[in-house]
């Protein structure tokens, strides 16, 4: 009875060893299959995901090339846009670059012919003044040399005679002093001194009544259109001229 239960004890042992190896076993085959779906999902599921990531990442990098290219055009269109317009306002610029040199020319043309003529205007009115001022200072010089007054400025030569005055026979002779303060008044009107050898008293002699004289008097190039000389007594303060005229011929020559 003993080697019954000896040789049953053993063998219940070794078939529950068996029974967990066997557990194992199969635990390792389920792990086992079950890491083989796992990895065929993975398989499958990932590798059909991949394509279509990778078809769609190529649509998006087509889109974005073409919306880069769409951009480089868009660009350049807009860069040959405005290289027109820079040139047609280049051209524009040019056309009124030339406009205004041509303006520019005629202004200058014009300017120069008015300044060509306001240059000629103001030489014939420098030589006009020239010849005006020329023609002014030889009268002041021939005043300034014949010592005559203009007309306006003709006054009384002073008197050393006694009033009531009255022309008289004695009043003509060349030593008196009527005759020298009569010489007086001639000389301021005429600027002619009677004394100089080169001048000619023609005449002198009553003019009408015993307080006014004429005198005929001129120098030697000019005795053929003497000067004739009115003067007049005024009381207390001599000779006055009051009149000076050019004779065109000499009535005592």
């Amino acid at each position: 009875m003993a080697q019954y239960g000896n040789y049953g004890g053993p063998n219940r042992a070794e078939m529950k060893k068996k029974q967990r190896i066997n557990r194992l076993l199969n635990v390792a085959i389920g792990v086992v299959v079950i890491s083989i779906f796992v990895v065929a999902g993975m398989t499958i599921f990932g590798g059909g995901s991949a394509p279509a990531t990778t078809e769609e990442e190529q649509e998006q990098t087509e889109n974005e090339d073409n919306g880069n290219a769409n951009e480089n055009i868009n660009i350049e269109s807009e860069e040959d846009a405005d290289s027109d317009e820079a040139n047609q306002d280049g051209e524009a610029r040019e056309e009124d670059e030339e406009s205004d040199s041509e303006f520019d020319s005629a202004d200058s043309s014009d300017l120069s012919e008015t300044d060509s003529n306001e240059e000629s205007e103001e030489a014939t009115e420098e030589e006009d003044a020239t010849s005006e001022d020329e023609e002014g200072t030889e009268e002041e010089d021939g005043s300034e040399e014949s010592g005559a007054a203009d007309e306006g400025d003709w006054r009384p030569v002073g008197t050393s005679q006694s009033e009531p005055f009255a022309l008289s026979g004695d009043s003509f002779d060349r030593s008196s002093t009527n005759w020298s303060e009569m010489m007086q008044a001639v000389q301021q009107a005429t600027g002619l001194n009677e004394s100089r050898d080169d001048v000619t008293l023609w005449h002198i002699g009553n003019g009408g009544n015993a307080q006014s004289a004429v005198a005929t008097i001129s120098e030697r190039p000019e005795n053929n259109t003497p000067f004739q000389v009115r003067i007049e007594w005024v009381e207390n303060e001599g000779w006055k001229p009051v009149s000076v005229d050019k004779l065109s011929s000499n009535p005592y020559n």
